[in-house]
């Protein structure tokens, strides 16, 4: 390209305005060369930078269409986020609704069973003398123990997997509808 600007027999001319051609003429003569000499050079500069504006202007759709992918890429990963952390506390509430259950059956089993040891222990004060009332008592919560330990744990575990199960058919119907 330098070469077409160097040769003598292409002229090429431009007409400028008086302000311009005042201007080319001072930095021509700072520069130290002849007014010609600095438009070609002027001329080659411009022409090498529209080759460089173009190389850059490609770089720059690139890096912007590389941006736009991270941007998406981050956006996914923010939805999965929420994603994880609604279901997380949806786990969370669903947990504390079966505990809360877990509890107001056990409040109700101990309570039933308090009721039925109370109205026996009362029908039974009145048919037992009151000198055979300690041994008897003392007979009577041992067998409550053992009957405890053997049948009323597993009972109570069974009653308590029920009614987890049945509050999991009630979330599951309610998330249903």
């Amino acid at each position: 390209m330098k070469g077409l600007l160097e040769m003598s027999h292409s002229p090429s001319s431009i007409r400028l305005a008086p302000e311009t051609e005042n201007r080319i003429r001072t930095l021509a003569q700072k520069s130290g060369c002849s007014q010609s000499e600095w438009k070609r050079r002027a001329i080659t500069a411009a022409l090498d930078q529209v080759d460089t504006t173009d190389e850059e202007a490609e770089q720059l759709a690139d890096m912007a269409n590389r941006l736009a992918n991270i941007e998406k890429g981050v956006n996914q990963l923010r939805a999965s986020g929420s994603q994880i952390l609604k279901a997380a506390d949806d786990f969370s509430r669903q947990l504390a609704v079966e505990r809360a259950a877990d509890r107001a059956v056990t409040q109700q089993v101990y309570r039933v069973a308090l009721r039925a040891a109370y109205v026996s222990v009362k029908d039974l004060v009145s048919t037992v003398p009151a000198e055979d009332r300690d041994e008897c008592f003392t007979q009577l919560c041992d067998e409550a123990d053992a009957i405890y330990q053997d049948d009323g744990l597993a009972r109570l575990e069974q009653v308590m997997r029920d009614a987890r199960e049945e509050l999991w058919e009630s979330i599951e119907r309610g998330g249903a509808s």
